[in-house]
C-alpha cells in the first residue's frame, strides 16, 4: 500500500505526529511526501518543512515547477491525501484522480463554522465585516470568485475524492462515497492522555495569535487585531477575572509563536507556556478562549469554558465565533463592552450541558471506533482495496 501526502505549507513535527506517519510506516505502508511549497509561493529556496521532521523511510520530493509535477509517475493505485492550502486551477484533486490516484478527503480538522448553524442575518453581518476589513473592490472580487467556483465552474475542475474520513456530523459522511467513520485528530491526543483530571486552581487562556499569526505574516495579510488595541483590553479583562475568581491566568501561547520579553509584557507579565495546551486544560478550573481549536480539549474533558471576543475579532472571525455560540448555546463576552457585573464562574458553567452535542457535531462520529484515527484509516483502506 502506498500513500502520498501533498503539501504546500509549513509541515512540522506536530503535523508528522498528528497524521500518524510513524504508524503508517510501522504498518509497512510506503509513505511519500510531495512538497509543492515552491510552486505555490514562487520560492527559490526553503520549503515548508520543519528541519529533520522526516525520517529516511519517508520518500520526500520537492517539485520545482508544474511541468515536473505533470511528468511525475507513481500515481496509479496510490492513495493521495491532499493537505495543500492553496487554490490550484489545474492541478486539483481531479487532476491526480485522472492519473490513477485514489483520493482521500480528511474531514478531521473540523471547525465549528458550518453554514448550517448560521442564518441569513449572520451572512449579512459577515458581508458587512468583509467590506469593513477589505474594502468594496476586494469584497466584490471575493464574492464573484465564490459564486463562480460554487455554481458556474465545470465540475471537472472542482475537487474530487474517492474516500471520505469523517469526524463529526458536520462533515456529512453519508454522501454516497466510500466512508471511514473516525474522529478529529485532537481526539487521538485525548485518548493518549485520558486520565483523571487534577484541578490545579488555575485559569488557562488559549492564545490564537490574534496580533500576528504566522500565516498572516507569510501571506502579507493584516492581523485580526492591532497590538495597541488588543493587549490593553486583554490585560484589563484578565485583571478583572483574576480579581473576581482569586485565580491566576496562565497563557497557553499559540504553538507557532516564540516567547520573548515583548510577549510576556503584552500579557502583563503573566506565566506563558507553549506546547502544553492539553495538560494545562486538563488541570484548569476554567478556560478562556477566542477561536482556538484547542477548545476541543476543554469539551472532551468537561472543563468550564468562556468564549470572549473583541470588535476587531468579530470583524474577521464572526463566522466561527457565532457558530460556537450557537452550538454551545452561550453568549460570548465582548470585552470592548462593560463586563463589571458578570459572574465568570456562572458563565463558564453554561456550555457544559451542550458538550455532548459539540462532540457529536465536531469531534467524533457517533459509534466510530475508540482508537487512534490512523489505525482506523488503515483498516478502512484495507477494506477499500
Amino acid at each position: 500500500m502506498k500513500i502520498i501526502f501533498l503539501i504546500d505549507a509549513y509541515f512540522s513535527k506536530r503535523d508528522y505526529d498528528r497524521f500518524g506517519l510513524n504508524i503508517l510506516l510501522k504498518n509497512n505502508i510506503e509513505v511519500y511526501c510531495w512538497d509543492l511549497y515552491k510552486l505555490r509561493h514562487n520560492a527559490l529556496s526553503n520549503n515548508g518543512i520543519e528541519k529533520d521532521v522526516f525520517s529516511g523511510k519517508i520518500k520526500y520530493r520537492v517539485f520545482e515547477n508544474f511541468d515536473e509535477l505533470s511528468k511525475s509517475y507513481g500515481l496509479a493505485d496510490a492513495f493521495l491525501i491532499d493537505q495543500r492550502s492553496g487554490i490550484y486551477k489545474e492541478h486539483t484533486t481531479c487532476w491526480f484522480q485522472e492519473r490513477g490516484a485514489i483520493i482521500i478527503k480528511l474531514d478531521q480538522g473540523l471547525m465549528p463554522s458550518s453554514s448550517q448553524f448560521l442564518s441569513m442575518f449572520d451572512y449579512l453581518i459577515i458581508l458587512r465585516n468583509k467590506l469593513l476589513n477589505n474594502g468594496l473592490k476586494k469584497t466584490l472580487t471575493d464574492v464573484v470568485r465564490y459564486i463562480v467556483n460554487r455554481f458556474i465552474i465545470d465540475s471537472s475542475s472542482k475537487d474530487c475524492y474517492d474516500i471520505k474520513v469523517c469526524s463529526g456530523s458536520v462533515s456529512k459522511c453519508s454522501d454516497g462515497k466510500f466512508e471511514i467513520r473516525s474522529h478529529a485528530l485532537d481526539y487521538d491526543i485525548f485518548l493518549q492522555n485520558c486520565t483523571e483530571r487534577e484541578n490545579h486552581n488555575q485559569i488557562v487562556f488559549l492564545d490564537s495569535a490574534m496580533t500576528g499569526h504566522p500565516d498572516d505574516q507569510k501571506f502579507s495579510n493584516p492581523p485580526a487585531c492591532t497590538e495597541d488595541v488588543y493587549y490593553p483590553l486583554i490585560r484589563s479583562f484578565f485583571d478583572k477575572v483574576e480579581s473576581q475568581t482569586g485565580l491566576s491566568v496562565i497563557v497557553s501561547i499559540h504553538p507557532r509563536l516564540v516567547i520573548n520579553d515583548d510577549v510576556i509584557s503584552n500579557y502583563g507579565n503573566r506565566e506563558i507556556v507553549i506546547g502544553e495546551s492539553f495538560e494545562l486544560i486538563k488541570g484548569a478550573k476554567l478556560i478562556l478562549a477566542h477561536n482556538s481549536t484547542a477548545i476541543n480539549f476543554a469539551v472532551l474533558q468537561g472543563v468550564p469554558l468562556i468564549i470572549f471576543t473583541t470588535n476587531q475579532i468579530e470583524r474577521k472571525f464572526y463566522f466561527f465565533m457565532e457558530s460556537v455560540s450557537k452550538i454551545l448555546k452561550i453568549p460570548r463576552i465582548n470585552i470592548n463592552n462593560s463586563y463589571d457585573n458578570l459572574d465568570f464562574f456562572e458563565i463558564a458553567q453554561r456550555p457544559l450541558s451542550q458538550y455532548n452535542k459539540f462532540v457529536e457535531k465536531i469531534i467524533k462520529v457517533p459509534g466510530s471506533p475508540v482508537q487512534n484515527s490512523t489505525e482506523i484509516l488503515i483498516k478502512g483502506l484495507k477494506k477499500y482495496v
